[in-house]
This record gives C-alpha cells, sequence and structure tokens, in this order.
C-alpha cells in the first residue's frame, strides 16, 4: 500500500511564511497507483491480470460531454390524455434528416402536468425527449392507469448480426484480465473500426471448477450449464499489428485454453443512437404501497447505443428509474433519482438502476426505499461503472445480483444497506456466484460481503468503510478496510482523467487545491527540482488571468508549490485552472513539458446563516435571521440535511418552511411562521451562486396553536382522534363514512397512505416514530391532525 500526505496550508502574502493548517494521510492500494511518472500504475498478479480500465464506457465511450440539442417542437398539457400528443411530436420528428452530428431535434414538454395511460416510445435516431426540469414546477409526467409496463421505452427490435465466415481462434492460452489485445489465427479480415465478439464459449469443465454444478439443491434451483454460460464481448478494433488485435476496453473475464480459449469474429448492429431523455419527473399512479398493477420502469432501454438520461426524478416505480436491457450499450445515467416505489417487497422489485447491457455508466444518482439499488443482472458482459451514488432506507444489498456479472466497478457507492459481491447459491433459481472481477472503490455501507470465486475470477475490495462479514466462501481481496484517505478518491474520475487529459505534465500534478482567496497549491506525485520552481518555468491561466508581475511561485516541499496572486488582488470561486510548464523536470529527470487544466478542490466558500433561538406559535409567530452574502434565507422542518436548492424549495412547496430574498449581508430578516404545523425549524442560507449553507446552529420552536395551512384544508372535526403506541398507530376516524388516509413525517416525505377505508385503522409504523401529520380525506372534506405526543422531539 502506498502513502501520502495531503498537507493543506495557509498562505500570508504580507509575510511569505506558509504554516500547515492539517494534513490527511493519502494511501493507494499496490494494484493501482501514482507511480513517479505521475502515471497510473497497474500491478499484475501471478497470472498477468490487473484493475481494468474502466474510463471507457458511458455515451460516446465517455469522450464527449453530453450534448445540448436544439429544441424543434414544443409540447404543452391537454386536458385529458396527454400520451397521443407527446407520441405524434415524437413521431412527427422521424421524417427530419439527422444533422452531421446524427440528431433530429428535441422536443421540449413545457412545465406542467402531463398524465399517459399508455406508453411513450422513441424508434428513430437522433431524437432527444426533454422537459423543463425535475420538480413538481417543472415537467411532470404521470403514468396513469394500470398495467406493468414502461412509460419511456427506447427500442428498435433490431438484433446483433453475427459474420461467422471471419471466426478466427485466440492463439494464446491465457487471456488476461485488463489486456486490450488478443493474438489470433488469421488477422486478415481484420481492420481499424471493424466491429468484433471476443467469444468465450462455456464448457463443463470451467462450470465444475466454479462449483456452479453444485449449487445447494431446492425447490426451483437449476444447475448451471455449458449452453447457458457463453459470454459474447463487443469491442471495437483499434489497430491491428501482424497477428495482434488491439480493441477499446479491457478483457474482463479471461480466457484460457483448457476452457475452451476464444474466437473473434466481426458483428454488426443496427442499434438506436443519439437519443437522451432528460430534465423531467416521472410518477407511477398507484392505489396503494402494495400495488403492483402499474408502470414498473420510468425509462427502459432496447436496442440502442451512445444515448443518455439525465437529470430525471422518478417516484412510485415498481422496478427502476432506468431500465439497461442486454442489447443495450454505451449509455450515460446521470443526475438520476428513484424515490417512493411502489409495490410489494420481495424478489424482481426495485431494482433501482438496472445494467444487463455493457459499457454504462450510472454516475451522480440517488435512490431511498430501494432493494437491489445498483445492481446487474446475468451474464452481464462488462465493463460498467456505477460511479458517486448514494442509496437511503435500502431494503436488500447492492452489488452484481446473480449470475456472474462480469467487470463491474462500483466507485464511491455509499449506502447505509450492505455493498456485497458473492455466491449467492440457491437464491432464485440458483443464482451461484453473482459477480467476477468486480471492483468495489472507496464506497461506504452498514456491511460488506467480498469473496472471490475458487477458480477464474478474483473480486477486490478497495478502502471499503463499514462492518466486513464474510461466508464460508474464498475471501476477496480486501485493501485498506476502514482506512479513510484512497487516492485517488474515485477510480473512474481519475482513468478517465488520464485517458483523456494524459499529457506529461497532468499525469504529474495530482491535485489542485485552492488554500484562500489569494492562493492555491499544487499537489505533484513525484519530486521536483528546487531551482526551477520560479515564474520563469510556469504559466498560470484559466478563469483569471496570471501575470508574472501578479503571480508568484513558492516550493513547498519536494512534490508541492503553493501558487500566490499579487497584492491586493483575490481569486474568483475557481472551477478549473490551467498550468503550462516549460523544460520543468523531475528530480529524476522526468520532463513536465506540457499543459494541464485540473478542477479545484475549492475552499469552503458557502454562506454562513445566523439565527435567533426562540418560541413562537403558528398565528402571529416569527423567525429571525441574517446571512453574510446576499441570496435568499430558508426556515425549514428539522430533520433534513439539505444541501440544494431544490432540497429546500420541496419544503417549503409542501408547507414546510417560509423563505425570503436576501438583500444586504448581515442583516437581520423576519420570516413569518403562520400556518406552519408545529415543531422544530432551521435556518439556511443561499447564496447568489446557489450554494446552500450548512444549517443554524439554533432552532425555532414552533408551537401549533392555530391552523395549518397548504394541506388543502384545515377543518379538522372534534371526532377525528388518532394515538400513537410502541409504533402503533390508532386512528378513528369519528365516522363510519369512507374516507383516504395519508401519513406524513418529520421530513414531510408520505410514509402511508391507503384509500377506501372504514371506520377505525391500526397501523405498524415500522419504527417511525416522528410522525407529525395525519391527512383525513373523505368525500365532503379534508382534515388534518397533528399527533398529541411528542415522540418526535
Amino acid at each position: 500500500m502506498k502513502n501520502y500526505t495531503l498537507l493543506f496550508f495557509l498562505v500570508l502574502l504580507v509575510t511569505g511564511f506558509v504554516f500547515p493548517v492539517f494534513a490527511q494521510n493519502l494511501w493507494s492500494p499496490d494494484h493501482v497507483y501514482y507511480g513517479k511518472g505521475g502515471n497510473l500504475n497497474y500491478t499484475p498478479d501471478e497470472k498477468g491480470n490487473i484493475i481494468p480500465d474502466f474510463s471507457h464506457v458511458g455515451y460516446r465511450y465517455g469522450d464527449v460531454p453530453l450534448p445540448e440539442i436544439k429544441t424543434v417542437l414544443e409540447v404543452y398539457p391537454v386536458d385529458g390524455d396527454d400520451g397521443s400528443v407527446i407520441q405524434s411530436a415524437i413521431t412527427s420528428l422521424y421524417n427530419i434528416e439527422p444533422d452531421e452530428n446524427g440528431f433530429r431535434g428535441a422536443v421540449l414538454l413545457k412545465a406542467g402536468v402531463y398524465q399517459v395511460s399508455g406508453q411513450l416510445k422513441i424508434s428513430a435516431n437522433g431524437i432527444v425527449l426533454r422537459g423543463e426540469g425535475d420538480s413538481e414546477n417543472g415537467t411532470v409526467i404521470i403514468a396513469e392507469g394500470k398495467n406493468k409496463r414502461d412509460l419511456i421505452k427506447i427500442d428498435n427490435g433490431k438484433s446483433r448480426t453475427v459474420y461467422s465466415s471471419t471466426r478466427v481462434a485466440i492463439t494464446e492460452d491465457y487471456i488476461p484480465v485488463g489486456r486490450k489485445f488478443v493474438i489470433v489465427s488469421d488477422p486478415s479480415n481484420f481492420t481499424e473500426g471493424d466491429n468484433i465478439v471476443l467469444y468465450r464459449p462455456g464448457t463443463s469443465a470451467w462450470i465444475s471448477d466454479i462449483k456452479m454444478d453444485q449449487i445447494t439443491p431446492s425447490e426451483g434451483t437449476v444447475q448451471w450449464s455449458p449452453s447457458g454460460y457463453s459470454f459474447y464481448f463487443e469491442r471495437l478494433v483499434t489497430k491491428v499489428s501482424g497477428d495482434t488485435l488491439f480493441f477499446r476496453n479491457p478483457v474482463v473475464m479471461a480466457m484460457e485454453t483448457k476452457y475452451g480459449g476464444g474466437y473473434v469474429y466481426k458483428f454488426s448492429f443496427d442499434r438506436l443512437q443519439n437519443i437522451g431523455i432528460e430534465n423531467m419527473r416521472l410518477k407511477s399512479a398507484y392505489t396503494s404501497n402494495q400495488d403492483e398493477d402499474h408502470s414498473w420502469n420510468a425509462i427502459a432501454f432496447y436496442s440502442a447505443e451512445n444515448c443518455w438520461v439525465r437529470n430525471i426524478s422518478s417516484f412510485h416505480f415498481s422496478y427502476s428509474c432506468v431500465n439497461l436491457q442486454s442489447k443495450s450499450r454505451l449509455i450515460t445515467v446521470e443526475n438520476c433519482h428513484y424515490l417512493e416505489p411502489k409495490s410489494i417487497l420481495t424478489g424482481g422489485r426495485r431494482y433501482s438502476f438496472n445494467i444487463t447491457g455493457s459499457l454504462h455508466l450510472v454516475k451522480n444518482c440517488s435512490t431511498s426505499e430501494g432493494r437491489h439499488d445498483y445492481v446487474t443482472g446475468a451474464r452481464v458482459c462488462g465493463p460498467n461503472v456505477f460511479s458517486n451514488c448514494t442509496a437511503t432506507n435500502t431494503y436488500s444489498d447492492i452489488g452484481p445480483h446473480h449470475r456472474w456479472a462480469m467487470g463491474t466497478l462500483f466507485d464511491k457507492i455509499e449506502s447505509d444497506g450492505q455493498i456485497n459481491v458473492q455466491d449467492r447459491d440457491d437464491s432464485g433459481t440458483g443464482h451461484g456466484w453473482a459477480g467476477a472481477n468486480t471492483v468495489f472503490w472507496n464506497c461506504k455501507g452498514s456491511s460488506s460481503i467480498c469473496e472471490s470465486p475458487w477458480n477464474s475470477a478474483k473480486n477486490y475490495n478497495f478502502g471499503f468503510i463499514g462492518k466486513k462479514e464474510r461466508k464460508n466462501r474464498p475471501d476477496g481481496e480486501w485493501v485498506g478496510h476502514n482506512h479513510p484517505g484512497i487516492f485517488p478518491s474515485s477510480l473512474y474520475e481519475a482513468q478517465l482523467d488520464e485517458r483523456l487529459n494524459g499529457t506529461t505534465l497532468f499525469s504529474a500534478i495530482s491535485n489542485l487545491i485552492q488554500i484562500n482567496d489569494t492562493a492555491f497549491l499544487m499537489q505533484f506525485s513525484l519530486p521536483l527540482v528546487p531551482e526551477q520552481i520560479t515564474t520563469n518555468f510556469f504559466e498560470v491561466s484559466g478563469t483569471i488571468s496570471f501575470e508574472k508581475d501578479n503571480f508568484s511561485v513558492h516550493q513547498n516541499d519536494d512534490y508541492s508549490v503553493v501558487v500566490s496572486s499579487g497584492k491586493f488582488r483575490n481569486l474568483p470561486d475557481l472551477s478549473e485552472i490551467e498550468v503550462t510548464a516549460k523544460e520543468l523536470n523531475s528530480l529524476d529527470g522526468k520532463p513536465l513539458t506540457g499543459i494541464t487544466t485540473a478542477s479545484f478542490i475549492l475552499s469552503d466558500k458557502r454562506p454562513v446563516v445566523t439565527g435567533q433561538a426562540k418560541i413562537t406559535d403558528n398565528i402571529e409567530g416569527y423567525g429571525e435571521a441574517a446571512s453574510n452574502k446576499p441570496g435568499y434565507i430558508y426556515l425549514v422542518k428539522y430533520g433534513i440535511n439539505a444541501t440544494t436548492v431544490s432540497e429546500l424549495d420541496s419544503l417549503i412547496n409542501v408547507n414546510l418552511g417560509r423563505k425570503i430574498s436576501v438583500f444586504t449581508a448581515d442583516t437581520f430578516y423576519t420570516l413569518s411562521t403562520r400556518g406552519l404545523p408545529g415543531g422544530y425549524y432551521q435556518y439556511y442560507a443561499v447564496d447568489e451562486n446557489n450554494r446552500v449553507s450548512l444549517p443554524s446552529s439554533t432552532w425555532i420552536i414552533v408551537d401549533e396553536l392555530g391552523p395549518v395551512t397548504g394541506l388543502d384544508s384545515n377543518v379538522v372535526s372534534n371526532n377525528f382522534k388518532a394515538i400513537l403506541k410502541h409504533g402503533i398507530l390508532f386512528v378513528d376516524p369519528g365516522n363510519e363514512a369512507e374516507y383516504t388516509l395519508a401519513i406524513y413525517n418529520i421530513t414531510g416525505q408520505l410514509i402511508f397512505s391507503k384509500n377506501h377505508l372504514f371506520g377505525m385503522q391500526t397501523i405498524h409504523l415500522k419504527g417511525n416514530n416522528s410522525v407529525f401529520i395525519i391527512k383525513k380525506a373523505s368525500q365532503d372534506r379534508t382534515e388534518t391532525l397533528k399527533l398529541t405526543t411528542h415522540l418526535f422531539f
């Protein structure tokens, strides 16, 4: 394990002194680390296997950012079913000739609520379906009615065509994981740009050696058979040299002569391309929390490649937000959310982001109340990547789910549940080994199982924070368990950066860190020549121009350099900085001439909120707070640690807070508490750049003396009562009429909803003791009730 120290410094320009403020110990596993040349080094095992390069995944292999496509048609909500209107708009674009980049244009669904009783389908290239935001005030599509279906389906029904006459054998006895080339018996039919399949046949000997013909017998168990376990890896030829074929994306499953070897042949596949789904809130209508006769997948891709989904929030779908089926590949899913699913809690439900295809990227996503939140299916031919995602209120584990999914990276995944790769034995109908050559990198969860098969593959867990658990299978490779500070923090981002920006200088700089308003630190991964640390060898530019007379460089130690701006000059909130080096060398003679553009780790520029602590009421009450920056101040219900403006606004929208504009910094503003539900509230500040402060250290207690507004009605009869005892809620409606019941917790989240009720109800709340509002809706009116207990305090 390689160890580093990342130092943070306070720079005093007047004196020129540099004082260390604190240090964080960083480390890298021997498997992947930054070497002396500044590049990622990969240490092979005894067979030559290395951690694969996972960076060639997602839209256009990750080579380009997701595009912004011009709107050519706008749609507005109509009375009744909007499905036919939206579908007609999509279909009308089929007649437009794609531009030079392969796009026909975007259909923009204007803000509003759209009801769709059927399905929206895209079956032509180059079409983007776009909304005006994923909030309740943006574009909302509701999948109405019954039937388990995809709300949005992308498919043209095509399949892969194989050219058997081009099939040639791989001539090596062992092809290790991580390799990007193979030697073949006859390369004459292949050229750069060819689409090829690397074919690994299934054999009885292989299945026997991984003991998948010995799965514990139980009802429905099926032992693995060779015919079901041949693997087909699609690759793109990048070069042909002699009898060697080079290709994009590494081998993620070793090929061995003793298990049937491997073959290469050409294929074609007319998948859909250049399709985007973005900026919408998708919902599935339901009748109860266990209802399953409604839409299951918000978005599903079938025969499609080079597509994307971004900025989608999905609610109530029984299966997934995005389901990437086996014929799909090269799709990016970014900034999407799977929330409040409605289904029975059992197998085959709540696979929040599901991959059965290949070369996919799921990034910056979140889930709540899912089961298998970031998950792969059976016989998945990777690589695939889940990166920087979170899961809360989980009911099952994250990880490969069943039957040998190969080459999956789980990168910076954080969950309050388990993260596992294991032999699932007789689960399902004989899931067996769920994953092979799986990499957990910098993940956090309540616990983790990481086991490796007896043969043919390994599984890895680097820097996991949480409890280690084991079953009776061989242990995987654990490195740095419960040891924070793995470097790089994201393997996917580090590999992508090196591939796209891999100049010598870029590789040498491991971090650029903004220290304060007047200085930043360049952290190098190799020692520098002290005599060269002058402005003669550096040029600095980016979002601000640095001239030689208004910046200086100072060598902090052998591996880092401080760059300071001139007197009376402040750096802005930088997002990028460009450093150019001329004739710079490392102490070991490595030339560092080149250009790098890197992201800053910003100092904390969030606003600071100051609020007055008090007890008030919801009739004439108010709170007072100030922010050190212009923008907004929020007073919101205690219980959610909000980090985004949308999270704060969502609380305002459901009457769990108030908001006021701030025009003058450090001035106290008054926020009315009139009509708010009783309870504890905290202040937040938001500046003009939408940066959200930490919550205030003070609270307001709102005593609910008056009616609660914003909940349809504030009429409460004398007979409507509720009592909470030992996690069981007893509700007396006060009459025998039919009614609907909804229960909300302290954060405004709906935790129970049921229609067509009569008489008294007994409800088990499963540990939710923070209920504060019960809403009863009958034919003639809606009533709201606050519990008389104060357990949520």
